[in-house]
């Protein structure tokens, strides 16, 4: 159940995701809801509403630039605009050391997939034996880990 916006506009951040995790506890405890219906149901609404809050951005900072505070108070949630995104292309700096060390990384990251691509058909833990110094060493594969989801297509 998605409380009222007058009802959620009086909560703050912590409480409104507390309110939804008890809610949706208590009714799959009463067994009122099919979890996967609902979950299928939020999945589909966080879409719509990221659609929803993209396609009102723009106007949204105009509305903002109407009012000359750095932070204003509306409907009880504060509301203040920052640059995000900042980045730098130096691509075009043409700085000899910088596009030498460029080099160097691509070389390296491309040499760092290969062994990670070889370790990662490993099955077991392999000793070496270095020939010059007879030093020995264990290499073992990677640990392998996951998180299980659900996919909603539509």
């Amino acid at each position: 159940m998605i409380p009222n916006e007058i009802q959620i506009l009086k909560l703050s951040k912590k409480s409104v995701i507390a309110k939804a995790t008890e809610d949706v506890k208590k009714e799959i405890q009463a067994a009122k809801i099919n979890p996967l219906e609902k979950y299928v149901l939020a999945k589909t609404l966080i879409d719509y509403f990221t659609g929803y809050v993209s396609a009102i951005h723009e106007e949204a900072l105009k509305e903002k630039d109407k009012y000359p505070e750095k932070e204003i108070l509306f409907l009880n949630r504060k509301v203040s605009q920052f640059e995000t995104g900042i980045g730098y292309d130096f691509s075009e700096c043409n700085h000899p050391e910088l596009n030498e060390l460029y080099e160097k990384q691509k070389a390296l990251k491309k040499d760092i997939a290969n062994i990670e691509k070889s370790l990662k058909l490993m099955d077991k833990a392999i000793t070496v034996v270095d020939d010059e110094t007879g030093e020995t060493t264990r290499i073992c594969p990677p640990l392998k880990t996951s998180k299980t989801s659900l996919k909603i297509s539509y």
